[in-house]
């Protein structure tokens, strides 16, 4: 019994037809099979055993390679895009092999250009030589020396005529010898045999003989003549006499034809010469023997005859076997059609070879290439693709009738399915202007499932849907749990209000019954939790938790007003608070108890003005002034407080560092030092650059000049060392520099 596996393993299926097209191709000469083998030779050693054969043997490998390719192309093996492991796997090392065997090809036609000379076969019947090659210097050579050995030229025209009159020409052949399915050995061995009769018939027709062909009467019929009978046999010698000559001639050959028994055609010969003597009975024999011998060759010859007439009647019957028969559109062979389909390409009389992009129609499809067959750009015809499989529910493979290819230009597409990576509209574009991205046209992403409509007005990225524009419906519909009429979003109820739903149209926005917002944009609702900002014209009612807004009279719009002023019956007035912050964000109030630090950029505290001048990266305000009665240092009645050193004049003082200054009389610098023209601390009265203490009511104890710095007092009590110079009195003694005397 027979095992048999069924199953969907392309590739062994595909390499299984392969190996049948290549077994195909095996002749005696040589395994074309074992030769693609790819388990004895790998890439390197195909091509190093490529080089071992001869062109016409390459043509054959490189038809078998072509099968292999056209069979490949078939099964859609040459998809490098949809069916990558095939392409990889068998399509590409095949087609290596194929390109591997044409450069072979192309370097065994420069081998033998070399010898034969390059031809321009533009015109079939008129082939002009391009390039000499050793076989025309050859023939060259050989011409130059027939020319020299020219018997004719070299006797004359007379005794060459002479010559003519005793020689005699003639072609000698002889059909029993051929080569049919002879070795090389063989054959050699056949032709020296022929060689040798050639000579032996060149003797033989140089001497003279006689030989008689006729038809005799049927004397053997006759009772008569019956005792001859047992004579009439080739090899035996008969007399005749002609004009009163006796001849002796041997019988060579007689036949008989039940068609006729009235006649007998016989064929007489004298004794016959050759070079190594008279010829006899045995040379009959031979001649018998020689027949028998080339009766296999005559069968096989008149068998070629019948073949070729079976092939002309089949050809009558089916038509042209391209399989035996190569068919050329002209000698470029830009149309070529083989065993393996119809191969067109385009030849360039410039650089000699075929455009890369081709044409093949083999078995059931019509393939095209742009690389030389190295991949294929498109097929027509049978092979596989994808189909949705709605009952199994999803993708399946299926071999049909169809095409694959880059593009497809087309006014109408029909059909139940589409399979595909992404559709574009005809206008479509996406370009950044300016870091925005600006749609055009329309485009679907089927494996992400994004999509991006009428430039961009309604598109999903895949988190996010969004539509720019207006969404009108016309009729009920339905959105996840949300039901949509001509006015309203809602679920469980489409009544505004409706304590059991949720709606939203032209009443407005409800949440039940507990929170509802109407078009005028009134809010009520039952309890509300809210962080972040409160933005409104007017808060008016209680107490609003949280950061806690407390009292009933609170209006928050352009102004925060809080509280209202009384007259004096104790009646508010009207447009009058308490405290109001304005909407440049002044703070007005009646009074204000402040704990804490207060900072301010500028504005105004009793009569002393506040300036900043210096604004730091972050906005804020830094290093300002305090000033009162103009901010003018060192002006009369004025009193300034600088955070930073400032330029000035007191009282025709200079210095750059002042901090604060009163008037035109004091001030303090960054370092501390005070300057003022008159200073009392406590019983010290510091005036006109002069220091004096005690009570100025009632004279002064002690004072320091300020025009010499002497000391005068009604009294001194000195502990210590009293160190002196330049003289002076102490009571009446007088002090020197080395004394008191």
């Amino acid at each position: 019994y027979i095992d048999v596996t069924i199953n969907n393993d392309t590739k062994t299926f595909i390499q299984q037809k392969i190996d049948k097209a290549l077994n195909k191709e095996d002749t005696d000469d040589y395994s074309i099979s074992g030769l693609f083998d790819e388990e004895k030779y790998d890439y390197d050693a195909f091509c190093a055993e490529l080089k071992k054969y001869a062109l016409n043997p390459l043509k054959s490998f490189y038809d078998a390679c072509d099968a292999c390719l056209s069979i490949l192309t078939e099964q859609g093996a040459g998809d490098k895009n949809e069916k990558k492991d095939l392409y990889d796997s068998l399509y590409e090392p095949y087609y290596r092999k194929s390109q591997a065997i044409a450069n072979e090809i192309k370097v065994r036609e420069d081998e033998i250009s070399i010898i034969k000379g390059v031809y321009d076969e533009t015109e079939e019947d008129n082939k002009v030589l391009i390039t000499e090659g050793l076989q025309t210097d050859i023939e060259d050579c050989r011409k130059e020396i027939q020319d020299a050995l020219n018997f004719e030229e070299h006797l004359g025209e007379n005794l060459w005529l002479e010559l003519c009159a005793y020689r005699r020409e003639d072609k000698y052949s002889n059909s029993n010898y051929v080569s049919d399915g002879l070795n090389n050995a063989e054959l050699f061995e056949r032709a020296l045999e022929f060689v040798e009769v050639a000579e032996n018939e060149i003797f033989k027709s140089a001497e003279l003989q006689h030989s008689i062909s006729t038809s005799l009467n049927n004397l053997l019929a006759h009772p008569k003549f019956k005792p001859l009978l047992k004579y009439f046999k080739t090899g035996n010698w008969i007399r005749v006499q002609v004009d009163d000559r006796i001849f002796k001639l041997r019988l060579l050959e007689y036949d008989f034809s039940y068609g006729n028994l009235k006649s007998i055609p016989v064929e007489f010969s004298d004794v016959t010469k050759i070079k190594n003597g008279t010829t006899d009975v045995r040379d009959i024999v031979s001649q018998a023997a020689s027949m028998a011998s080339s009766y296999d060759s005559v069968q096989r010859q008149a068998k070629k005859g019948d073949v070729a007439r079976s092939t002309i009647d089949q050809w009558l019957v089916d038509g042209l076997n391209a399989a035996n028969v190569q068919i050329q559109s002209n000698n470029s062979e830009e149309v070529l059609l083989t065993k393996n389909g119809l191969l067109a390409r385009s030849y360039s009389d410039i650089t000699g070879t075929y455009s890369p992009e081709q044409l093949k129609i083999t078995h059931n499809i019509m393939a095209y290439t742009d690389d030389n067959w190295e991949t294929v750009r498109q097929s027509i015809g049978k092979h596989g693709y994808k189909y949705f499989d709605q009952n199994e529910e999803k993708l399946v493979d299926k071999i049909g009738y169809g095409m694959n290819t880059d593009f497809a230009n087309a006014a109408v597409l029909c059909g139940s399915q589409m399979i595909g990576g992404d559709i574009y509209s005809n206008n479509y574009s996406k370009t950044i202007v300016d870091g925005e991205t600006i749609t055009t046209g329309s485009h679907i992403d089927l494996e992400e499932g994004n999509f991006s409509l009428a430039g961009g007005k309604l598109s999903y990225d895949g988190g996010e849907l969004t539509i720019v524009g207006n969404i009108e419906v016309t009729t009920a519909g339905r959105i996840g749990c949300w039901d949509i009429n001509e006015t309203s979003i809602y679920k469980g109820s489409a009544v505004f209000d409706d304590a059991n739903g949720m709606y939203f149209g032209v009443q407005g926005l409800s949440l039940g019954n507990q929170f509802k917002v109407v078009p005028d944009g009134t809010a009520t609702m039952t309890n509300a939790n809210v962080s972040g900002i409160i933005t409104a014209s007017d808060i008016i009612g209680g107490t609003i938790t949280g950061t806690e807004i407390k009292g009933v009279d609170i209006t928050a719009g352009s102004t925060l007003k809080v509280g209202k002023q009384k007259d004096e019956d104790g009646n508010d007035i009207e447009d009058s608070w308490l405290t109001w912050i304005s909407e440049d964000g002044v703070l007005n109030t009646i009074d204000a108890n402040v704990s804490g630090e207060i900072k301010a950029a500028s504005g105004s505290i009793g009569g002393f003005t506040i300036e900043s001048t210096e604004t730091n990266e972050d906005g804020s305000k830094s290093g300002g002034w305090l000033y009162s009665s103009g901010k003018t240092l060192g002006s009369d009645k004025s009193i300034f407080l600088s955070a930073t050193d400032m330029s000035g004049t007191i009282d025709s003082y200079t210095k750059d560092d002042w901090r604060l200054t009163v008037g035109t009389n004091f001030g303090i610098t960054s370092n501390g030092t005070i300057y003022a023209t008159e200073a009392i601390l406590n019983d010290c009265t510091i005036t006109g650059g002069a220091l004096k203490m005690g009570n100025v009511n009632d004279g002064y104890s002690a004072w320091i000049s300020a025009e010499n710095g002497v000391l005068n007092a009604n009294g001194v009590n000195i502990g210590g060392i009293i160190h002196a110079s330049g003289g002076g009195t102490i009571g009446g003694w007088d002090i020197t520099d080395t004394s008191i005397e």
